[in-house]
């Protein structure tokens, strides 16, 4: 039993504990039914007092995302991770509760600089700070659940930030996620109108991602790759790594001395243009995107920085977003079907996308496509906003439980947020006339002689590899038919739920037809004065009828947990 397991834990009392703790907080916010399901009696009795700790109207029906936010944001930075991880996910929740998990926020007290001064001298550096830097500001300039950040100058003079990972932050990290594991592969199996959002698969892909993001190395590579792109454009600055002080807990960069993006008063005073920044901002992006592939996955205003004559430089490159050329070519193919108004083309787009064949596509998805394209088909482009436009669409993957990649919400979300930011610098920002220009590019670029040449060689490749394996292919075939020897397999989707269902069953059965022959063999010894006595009965029909109850007892229980009576 799953539960069972989770409070074994045995090799690991920390997990036991903080899934007791998960369980208190979740009955804490109203959520009595799904611990109902994932927690022994035990547990749920132990922390039935929390209930009422909520104000009763915030556990109202319509308040649910309200109580998921305040759920995860008690639970911790782990918790808090996942909720910003899962608000990038439209096409697996309702649109209320990505706008509730967009509010979480991580920021937290700063730690003692005390407390990781020796760390870092003896396990990171090997020296002490004085013998690496001229000064070393103890006072934090921002503080985050898995990093707090600390200015700093080099012996050569260098001005640079130093970003510290929060002590003890990965064990911390490591003991949630086993918590989440288990909880998600409970649900899988317990919830079958859950199996869809595949629990178990969320968590494994938000375990890869927070632990990208709590290796620092990771963060300086991507780094110096953005440095890379950017090495000849003039219009955008990334932060160097000093790659002689930086490790998987501490990243040393460049300092850069710019005014946050969101402060448009002080950037007017300082005499640079907000509507230039808007345009080399959105240029920028694109340009990742498109061009590169790898983009800057949360451009918020807090993240971009501007520097004098207008140049932007986005800091904080954990969290980065990737494209296979393949991904790109479908994006690019969707904007230009939206642009054309062609809804064959966008739903056969949107069903690839999805893991769905074309031929089921359904007629409701046909029609809802048909009526976003309405929408802005007969608007001015300068009124087409990009992030009303993804907000629209994103509505209709969660309608039909189309989900997509990962990667690809998170551009979504990136070209949202950047026309935001935009839209703040520059009110009457048009997002769509700087897409227009690189979507002609790219598919101008697709059909050039040069893209088609190469992958007509590609395909030439592939038919000759073919062409010479195929032979020895069909004489292996044709020999396994003439020894008899050929075997098919089929792939039974669904099957194995329905041989564990019957297994189930059979067992059952089993038990009741035992207990039942339990039951009469001690009436018949009932009858008979023989031996011992209990109350005046048999001792051994006595004993025999109590197994049959307690065996009962278990098999009513056991149906009354699984839901199924």
């Amino acid at each position: 039993m799953e539960v069972s397991r989770i409070l074994w834990f045995g090799r690991n009392l920390r997990a036991r504990k903080r899934y007791q703790q998960v369980l208190a907080v979740l009955i804490k916010y109203g959520f009595d039914d799904v611990v109902a399901r994932i927690g022994p009696l035990s547990i749920r009795r132990m922390f039935r007092r929390r209930r009422n700790k909520i104000r009763i109207e915030e556990r109202g029906e319509k308040l649910t995302a309200k109580r998921i936010r305040l759920a995860l944001e008690e639970l911790g930075p782990t918790y808090i991770k996942f909720g910003q991880m899962l608000s990038t996910r439209p096409d697996l929740l309702a649109p209320d509760v990505i706008e509730e998990l967009k509010k979480l926020q991580d920021d937290v007290p700063s730690f003692p600089f005390g407390t990781v001064k020796s760390w870092l001298e003896e396990n990171q550096w090997g020296k002490p700070i004085s013998a690496l830097f001229q000064e070393f500001d103890e006072t934090p300039l921002a503080a985050a659940s898995i990093s707090q950040i600390h200015r700093a100058i080099t012996l050569d003079g260098t001005d640079v930030v130093v970003k510290i990972r929060r002590p003890g932050i990965p064990k911390i990290v490591e003991t949630d996620l086993i918590v989440l594991e288990t909880i998600a592969n409970f649900l899988a199996r317990t919830f079958p109108e859950a199996k869809i959002y595949d629990p178990p698969g969320l968590v494994e892909a938000f375990g890869k991602s927070i632990r990208r993001e709590l290796n620092f190395t990771l963060e300086a590579r991507n780094l110096d790759r953005f440095r890379a792109m950017f090495r000849d454009d003039d219009t955008y600055e990334v932060p160097e790594v000093h790659w002689g002080l930086t490790s998987g807990a501490v990243l040393v960069m460049g300092f850069v001395p710019g005014t946050k993006v969101s402060k448009r008063d002080e950037l007017l005073s300082l005499g640079l243009d907000p509507e230039e920044i808007a345009r080399r901002g959105a240029k920028a992006i694109l340009k990742q995107v498109l061009k590169h592939g790898i983009f800057h996955a949360d451009p918020h205003p807090g993240n971009i920085l501007v520097l004098p004559e207008n140049v932007i430089c986005p800091v904080d490159y954990g969290m980065v977003g990737r494209l296979d050329e393949n991904t790109r070519t479908q994006f690019i193919d969707i904007l230009r079907a939206i642009g054309e108004q062609d809804v064959d083309r966008l739903c056969q787009l949107m069903a690839a996308l999805g893991g769905i064949e074309p031929h089921r596509i359904t007629r409701e998805l046909q029609v809802d496509v048909d009526d976003l394209l309405d929408r802005f088909a007969h608007a001015p482009l300068g009124q087409i906003k990009v992030g009303e436009l993804i907000q629209n669409f994103n509505a209709l993957l969660y309608r039909h439980q189309l989900h997509v990649p990962p990667d690809f919400l998170l551009l979504f979300k990136a070209l949202a947020t950047i026309e935001s930011v935009a839209v703040e610098l520059a009110p009457g920002f048009d997002m769509l006339q700087h897409v227009e220009p690189f979507v002609r590019e790219m598919i101008k670029e697709r059909l050039s002689p040069s893209k088609i040449a190469g992958k007509l060689v590609k395909v030439t490749e592939d038919l000759t590899d073919l062409g010479l394996r195929l032979p020895r292919e069909a004489g292996e075939i044709l020999d396994l038919v003439r020894r008899n020897r050929l075997r098919v397999g089929l792939d039974h989707r669904g099957l194995k739920e329905i041989v564990a269902d019957l297994d189930r069953t059979g067992n059952r059965i089993v038990f009741g037809v035992v207990i039942a022959a339990l039951i009469v063999a001690a009436a018949l010894v009932l009858h008979i004065d023989v031996g011992p006595t209990i109350w005046g009965y048999p001792a051994l029909g006595v004993i025999v009828m109590a197994i049959a109850l307690l065996m009962g007892l278990r098999l009513a229980f056991a149906v009354y947990r699984s839901g199924n009576l």
